[in-house]
């Protein structure tokens, strides 16, 4: 990417409306082709006008019908929601096209159509009728109407009198025989009632995950409309941040930091102060500004968002205050400590709720990584970093080092292409692998802007193993593959993800094994085991973290692995199937030992155990323990170990060359 022409083009972008926006605001003004009585006579009547002055009177709503087909597909295939409700129209839209088009590329043969008033004048009324479907689809694929929380009655009634509209134009214009002859009244009920009812659960979510009423979220949709609507700027100077008494802000009993941000206390709560540069003056840009950090001060109502309270001074520095977040950002937390399937299914479901409802009011957040999700001591994710927020139709602020965000973005904001939630679907995708291989994508291409090309090209990071429960690895693995797609038609929105992330919680909740039997160095320590979970089995020695244990109570220690193993303990079945080889000279002798060991250490890595990967990888690949030697098989598994950040497995990969990251493409 061009970095100077990116930023240009950023810079560009916030001094005047996108075409999108342009093109929205065209479309919503249904007054522009008012029903009018043209007079035909001298060209149509008099029998000697030719073909091109009979037809001229009808070009101009033909072409607002075509286009506004083109249009409609166009919302269709952009759509945040109710896409069956679009389709619906998208397929009417079609086939009044296919019937204008043969129409007028016959117009010789169809003459006396032409030469007809009423056809006119039935032309005309259904261009309009066609321009008010065409807002109707781009408020409710995007739910862009002020009502944001709609009546679905309200809303199919809308749908059926549209519909009928369409039927009577199709009457008028003569169509009416083709057009019922294609249309399926009765499937086309069943998308619109799918929709709706989706719609309905839908929002129902979005208030379960927000602590104010439907009123209040509809406000702040409405805010951050007016304050990205260029010709509004009079009333962008009624936005104001909270403002804090420095008074107010104190230091903790015990000072803490992250980076520039500091720890303080804040109405008896630990806040975050992180410095800002504030405009102070009469400017646009201090007005929009202050409204966005005004904007924040609502988001924060959503609890996947990190809680904004103000602006206040911090020794002579203006600072924003933000809760304070224990476990700092989830990229750091799981670059130093393993994370459950358990964990990542219910971090990446509570980060989806958080950006279906910045969605939902309009906003996108621009830079989606784990480096901007911040962790409370429960591991609760919270959504942070908002200084790239932006309206949904228009394109990024100016960004300071763009290369730094190609591992998260999506290939066509790469090449230029305007920012749209699509790409915010993309980026979140990205995530979702981070998550699931704790590390930075894409991290051995060198240089970064290398990762331009290989990402555009349609190649992805690799999706090889997934282990756990066999239904999480490949559904995650689905999800993260549909969100990533290169065209961002073939990617599904935020509500699709949320839906298919909270069946797969849903269904780990329900079959999954306590993995927390064996307490040992996992994430109990920080807070996210289960008060309600009973523990029946206690560890009676140290573990170490490639799975030896020392000789203090082997034989008992060796048992209660057995038992914690057979329960699906990851780390149990390790220990176990290493424990069978303790005694080498039975081990060789004892086929069932042998076969026993392979099975656990399979276990454990179906389990997304890496030291497991990395024993079973060693067997195979050295021939170890006599067993047959099978360099590929053993590459396989100690590359999965490699992944996992398993050091001698790093080590390995290092000296002999072992490439983790396939340059080929994912289909």
């Amino acid at each position: 990417m061009d970095q100077k022409k990116d930023e240009k083009s950023d810079e560009t972008n916030d001094q005047k409306p996108s075409e999108e926006q342009k093109q929205g605001e065209k479309q919503m003004d249904e007054n522009d082709y008012p029903i009018e009585k043209i007079d035909t006579t001298k060209t149509v009547f008099n029998g000697v006008g030719t073909i091109t002055e009979i037809f001229k009177p009808f070009v101009p709503y033909i072409d607002i019908i075509l286009s506004a087909a083109n249009a409609i597909i166009k919302i269709y295939e952009d759509a945040k929601y109710n896409k069956n409700i679009c389709l619906v129209f998208v397929e009417r839209m079609r086939i009044a096209k296919f019937i204008i088009e043969r129409l007028t590329t016959s117009k010789e043969s169809n003459i006396e159509t032409f030469q007809n008033q009423s056809f006119l004048d039935a032309l005309v009324k259904f261009s309009n009728t066609v321009r008010t479907i065409k807002k109707f689809v781009l408020d409710i694929s995007q739910m862009n109407q002020r009502k944001r929380f709609f009546n679905a009655t309200e809303i199919r009634g809308t749908i059926d009198k549209l519909r009928q509209d369409f039927n009577d134009a199709m009457s008028d214009l003569q169509f009416s025989i083709i057009a019922n002859q294609m249309i399926d009244k009765i499937e086309e009920d069943k998308k619109i009632e799918n929709d709706l009812n989706t719609m309905q659960q839908y929002l129902i979510k979005i208030l379960e995950c927000v602590e104010t009423t439907a009123e209040q979220v509809q406000k702040i949709a409405i805010a951050n409309e007016v304050l990205n609507n260029d010709s509004k700027r009079n009333i962008w100077n009624t936005f104001k941040a909270p403002q804090i008494d420095p008074k107010d802000v104190t230091d903790p009993r015990i000072g803490a930091s992250h980076g520039k941000v500091v720890k303080k206390v804040y109405m008896s709560l630990n806040v975050a102060c992180k410095p800002i540069e504030i405009l102070n003056n009469d400017s646009p840009q201090s007005y929009k500004q202050q409204g966005r950090l005004a904007i924040l001060n609502e988001l924060q109502r959503c609890r996947y968002i990190i809680k904004f309270h103000g602006i206040s001074k911090v020794d002579g520095h203006t600072v924003l205050v933000y809760d304070w977040a224990d476990k700092g950002n989830l990229k750091d937390y799981y670059s130093t400590k393993p994370l459950l399937w358990k964990s990542k299914l219910q971090i990446a479901r509570d980060i989806c709720y958080g950006l279906n409802f910045l969605c939902y009011v309009g906003v996108l957040h621009h830079d989606v990584r784990c480096e901007n999700i911040l962790l409370t001591d429960r591991l609760e994710p919270k959504i942070t970093k908002f200084e790239l927020c932006r309206k949904t139709d228009q394109e990024t602020s100016y960004i300071d080092n763009p290369i730094e965000m190609f591992p998260w973005m999506a290939p066509e904001k790469m090449k230029g292409d305007p920012y749209t939630h699509k790409c915010e679907v993309f980026s979140f995708g990205m995530l979702l692998w981070e998550l699931a291989y704790q590390k930075v994508p894409y991290e051995t291409i060198s240089p970064k802007q290398a990762i331009r090309e290989f990402v555009i090209k349609g190649n992805r990071e690799v999706l090889e193993h997934k282990h756990g429960p066999s239904y999480v690895p490949k559904a995650f693995t689905k999800i993260i593959k549909n969100a990533w797609q290169g065209n961002p038609i073939d990617r599904p929105n935020f509500q699709v993800l949320l839906e298919e992330l909270e069946k797969l919680c849903k269904k780990y909740d329900s079959t999954s094994i306590d993995s927390s039997t064996f307490e040992a160095v996992e994430e109990t320590t920080d807070s996210e085991s289960e008060s309600s979970i009973n523990r029946t089995v206690h560890p009676v020695i140290p573990f170490e973290e490639e799975g030896y244990v020392v000789e203090k109570n082997k034989e008992l220690a060796n048992k209660l692995f057995k038992i914690a193993a057979d329960k699906g303990d990851t780390r149990a079945q390790v220990r176990y199937a290493l424990s069978l080889a303790d005694n080498m000279e039975d081990f060789n002798a004892n086929e069932e030992k042998r076969e026993e060991f392979i099975k656990y250490l399979k276990m454990a890595v179906n389990g997304d155990d890496s030291a497991a990967m990395w024993h079973l990888g060693n067997t195979y690949y050295n021939g170890k323990l006599n067993f047959e030697k099978d360099k590929t098989k053993g590459i396989e598994y100690i590359r999965d170990a490699a992944l996992r950040n398993f050091s001698k497995a790093v080590d390995f990969v290092k000296i002999n060359n072992i490439d983790l990251l396939q340059n080929e493409k994912n289909d």
